[in-house]
């Protein structure tokens, strides 16, 4: 089952003016918008979760719309009509996306190609700027002592602002923005390995400077999940200072290897004074992954993740506590990055008790939506469950509020590189030993 994350990845919600294609409509392209009308109201009506359709009479909304989609003068005028009569479900996830946007929101191109790298660069979009928040040890971008905390302002001659404006224009919540706009200049900053990406950047306290910046092949495992892109999955763990383990990964995925890995990793921590789980820009994936990785935290069989509600059924996400789960301290990282999966996850621990949650707030993009090409080259995104949580809450479009924000910060206003990695410890090693 596709994950919200991995689709949402292509999609501006609430978007049907962004482009600027104003000419008067050919008679052939007229023709496409109502063969793309018809195959999105027919989607709609046979695989949206809500079989109620929001109370409205579908049958009625086609009739009424169709005309009017015919009669449209301009490609965003036609659109402007489809998504109106979207909204009218008032459903997350259904929305339309122009074809010209992919350019933007596009997922990492050619990730299933051994060429593509990058240049071993974190980034978040962060105040409406793009920041570096972790360089790589041993990577290009360290060797050319890029640092945590600057900016980057423009990636190969383009500059990000124009482009970060369209997106927190287009979309509601700026949770929405800083997520999209993240994939979009990861995009940026990944390509052949054989070519540099020429990055300008903002060091903000000693001015602005430019690098041509190698690349490095992309870590982890090529994994594939259903007609989604492919993926590369990783999964780390290593030992902190203070007797305190650390686990990352960037995918709820690749279950053959990302199990046995955790297993290894909380066998490893057993006897330590804590755990950080650090889910930040981890995109989600398989909800039973997370329900499995949640019992190696949870000691009793004392709840749930959340409700998953498709058209004919209702999925509870159960969690199974596994012999030897860890019962210290431990905190999960979460950022405006951390979707679908790593919002049940993080939110389900959080509610139960069994975890306190740093960071700042979560992307609020959890429902499992597909995809539908249309024939005149935009594509339906479109909702196949909805999801409750736990204790009754929507994550849609609000997100996991951290207990503690801890957002990252410019260079020279943080006295360490990571104040959600800081904060979470602080508070491991103040927590009584078990």
């Amino acid at each position: 089952m596709p994950s919200a994350i991995l689709a949402l990845m292509l999609i501006l919600q609430g978007c049907v003016s962004l482009g600027t294609q104003e000419e008067t409509l050919t008679e052939e392209a007229r023709a496409k918008n109502l063969e793309s009308f018809d195959l999105l109201w027919t989607t709609v009506h046979e695989k949206v979760w809500d079989t109620t359709f929001n109370d409205l009479d579908w049958e009625a909304r086609g009739t009424y719309y169709r005309p009017l989609v015919a009669q449209a003068k301009t490609v965003n005028e036609s659109r402007a009509q489809m998504q109106t009569m979207l909204n009218e479900l008032e459903l997350s996830h259904l929305n339309l996306i122009p074809a010209e946007v992919y350019d933007d929101l596009d997922t990492k191109g050619n990730t299933e190609n051994a060429d593509i790298g990058t240049p071993g660069l974190t980034v978040r979009v962060h105040l409406g700027k793009v920041m570096i928040t972790a360089v790589e040890p041993g990577s290009p971008a360290a060797k050319y002592q890029l640092q945590p905390g600057w900016t980057i302002e423009a990636i190969d001659g383009e500059a990000l602002t124009p482009m970060l404006e369209r997106l927190k224009t287009a979309l509601p919540v700026d949770s929405l923005a800083g997520l999209y706009g993240n994939r979009a200049v990861e995009k940026r900053l990944d390509g052949p390995l054989d070519e540099t990406v020429e990055i300008l950047f903002d060091t903000i306290l000693y001015g602005v400077a430019v690098a041509d910046i190698p690349r490095q092949p992309l870590k982890g495992n090529l994994v594939t999940l259903g007609n989604m892109p492919p993926l590369r999955v990783w999964f780390e763990h290593k030992a902190l200072e203070d007797e305190i383990g650390y686990i990352a990964f960037n995918y709820f995925m690749d279950p053959m290897r990302i199990m046995p890995a955790l297993e290894t990793a909380v066998t490893e921590f057993k006897d330590k004074k804590g755990i950080v789980i650090d889910l930040r820009g981890n995109g989600g994936g398989i909800a039973g992954v997370a329900m499995g990785m949640a019992g190696w935290f949870v000691p009793e069989d004392t709840g749930h993740l959340g409700t998953m509600i498709f058209r004919d059924t209702e999925l509870k996400l159960q969690v199974n506590p596994r012999m030897g789960a860890y019962t210290g301290p431990v905190a999960i990282l979460v950022d405006n990055c951390s979707a679908s999966c790593s919002e049940f996850f993080a939110g389900g621990l959080q509610s139960m008790g069994y975890a306190k949650v740093f960071g700042t707030q979560t992307a609020g993009a959890v429902l499992p939506a597909s995809l539908e090409k249309l024939p005149n080259g935009d594509t339906l995104m479109f909702p196949i469950a909805d999801y409750v949580s736990a204790n009754g809450d929507r994550i849609e479009g609000v997100g996991i509020r951290p207990d503690v924000y801890a957002p990252p910060g410019f260079f020279g206003e943080m006295e360490n590189n990571d104040p959600a990695l800081a904060a979470a410890t602080t508070w491991i090693l103040k927590q009584p030993l078990k």
